[in-house]
């Protein structure tokens, strides 16, 4: 019941409350429906009170139904909230690309740290592949403190074919027109739309990052310019 139609439901009941309050007396000097005085009193007294027990049931449920509704809206909000701050600590703001191996798999334990402040999964696997090769060019492999108990054994061919079983979740890189491609794997994990988005968009600019730590692997650098031949006289 919305809030307009209890509001008329109370005025209406605190009428009917009013008027019975007005003729009660009335009603119990009279002969109604055939009772004595003292069925009559009673009947009143138990119509008000029945009343009363109505409109208190009512305003209790309604009242209910807006705190659950407040509750609800205040843990959307904060979920939003810590999604957003994670989000925005990732690589989007990163001040410094790697330039070395060790700086790279530093840079690639902090996206991992990331990601599991995001979602709630156990442990997180980063992959960077040279796709025409299927060959591992980078990868980090991070749990949660405490976890020990994980089998994680995924071959390069099973995320390029999409042969993993249905127990593990994966987000790959969108760019088809590049030679690597990033893949984010973890435990089958419940997540919302908006960390769906976080994710794809952190794996997407981990490729991009990538090309730039190693620029040899952009396509435009692919097909090296031939020297030019002396004109012969």
């Amino acid at each position: 019941m919305n809030i307009q139609n209890l509001k008329r439901l109370y005025f209406g009941f605190v009428a009917t409350l009013v008027i019975l309050i007005i003729f009660t007396p009335l009603l119990i000097n009279s002969s109604f429906f055939f009772l004595s005085e003292e069925p009559v009193e009673v009947l009143a007294i138990g119509f008000l009170f029945l009343i009363g027990f109505i409109l208190n049931r009512l305003y209790e449920k309604e009242l209910k139904l807006n705190k659950n509704y407040l509750q609800e809206a205040w843990s959307h909000i904060g979920e939003i909230n810590l999604l957003t701050d994670a989000f925005t600590n990732a690589i989007v703001n990163t001040e410094k690309y790697p330039e070395s191996k060790k700086e790279l798999k530093n840079f690639l334990a902090t996206v991992c740290e990331k990601i599991l402040n995001i979602t709630n999964a156990p442990y997180v696997l980063l992959r960077i592949l040279l796709s025409s090769q299927t060959q591992t060019l980078s990868e980090h492999f991070q749990a949660r403190s405490g976890v020990t108990d994980f089998e994680f054994k995924i071959s390069n061919k099973q995320l390029l074919k999409n042969m993993l079983e249905k127990k593990y979740k994966v987000f790959s890189s969108a760019a088809t027109n590049i030679s690597i491609k990033v893949f984010c794997v973890f435990p089958e994990t419940k997540i919302s739309p908006e960390q769906e988005i976080f994710l794809q968009k952190i794996v997407n600019d981990l490729a991009m990052i990538y090309l730039i730590y190693d620029p040899k692997l952009l396509p435009s650098s692919q097909a090296q310019p031939q020297e030019k031949k002396p004109a012969t006289q």
